[in-house]
């Protein structure tokens, strides 16, 4: 091989190299190792970055074939869910991180946004949580944080509406994506009927924990935000933890008092 192209010059292997390693780098780059290894023995020296693009490239394909399970896994889930049939859905714990709240969040204990939402829809969290057997305040908890995660909802309508993005996927206040969950509730405007927006959730959560032999908070909320996860992600220990410290009730609590003090 290294004879039948003796007259590469440096300049074009050095070129041909450079192309495969900025492909390597791409996220989910399927390039394999040999294509590397053979781009390296057409000259008779090897770059000096050709293990450490090697290295890169099968981190690179790890994550892609992490990705690409992630997403078979979900589809099949979400299938199950929609037909309603068996399917067990397991997540493990993992590990606890040291991942913070979004800033906002650390300043003020009370997320207007999030306890916005759940004022807005508590009459159908009241009403749906009993008809599907849902506790009422997991159903709080996960519209709490899909308010309150870092007020990426008026950033999505702003740059509509400066026409600068398509319309977003989801919908709060559930943030639920008709697109993908509209059999879930079929007929109904998940997108802008409140009432059909908190149903659809609530369905959602209630055959989730159906399917779960340990359907802790932080575990049903992981699912809810990532069907296809496998682990507690970061999303799942929040709602957990805002489902014991319980924001909404604070300010009611406070609100009471300040009216309590006007009278």
């Amino acid at each position: 091989m290294v004879s039948s192209v003796p007259s590469m010059t440096d300049e074009a292997f050095t070129a041909l190299y450079a192309q495969l390693v900025a492909e390597n780098k791409k996220f989910g780059s399927r390039l394999s190792e040999e294509a590397l290894d053979i781009a390296a023995s057409l000259r008779s020296f090897s770059p000096p970055d050709h293990d450490e693009s090697k290295t890169r490239l099968r981190h690179a394909n790890a994550a892609y074939i992490a990705r690409e399970e992630g997403r078979r896994i979900e589809a099949s889930r979400r299938r199950a869910i929609l037909e309603d049939k068996p399917y067990p859905l397991v997540v493990s714990s993992g590990e606890d991180g040291d991942e913070r709240p979004p800033i906002h969040r650390q300043v003020f204990r009370i997320d207007p946004l999030g306890v916005q939402a759940i004022l807005q829809a508590d009459q159908y969290i009241k009403k749906y949580a009993e008809k599907y057997s849902v506790d009422e305040e997991l159903i709080r908890s996960v519209f709490y944080i899909e308010n309150s995660q870092g007020y990426y909802e008026i950033g999505k309508k702003i740059t509509n509406w400066a026409g600068l993005t398509n319309p977003p996927s989801t919908s709060l206040p559930s943030n639920i994506n008709p697109e993908l969950w509209q059999d879930i509730l079929p007929g109904r405007d998940l997108r802008h009927d409140l009432d059909a927006n908190v149903e659809a959730s609530v369905k959602l959560l209630a055959r989730i924990m159906e399917r779960m032999e340990d359907p802790s908070i932080e575990k049903v909320a992981t699912l809810y935000n990532g069907l296809g996860l496998d682990t507690v992600s970061v999303y799942g220990r929040q709602v957990r933890d805002v489902y014991h410290s319980r924001p909404w009730q604070i300010w009611r609590k406070l609100k009471s008092k300040i009216t309590d003090e006007d009278l």
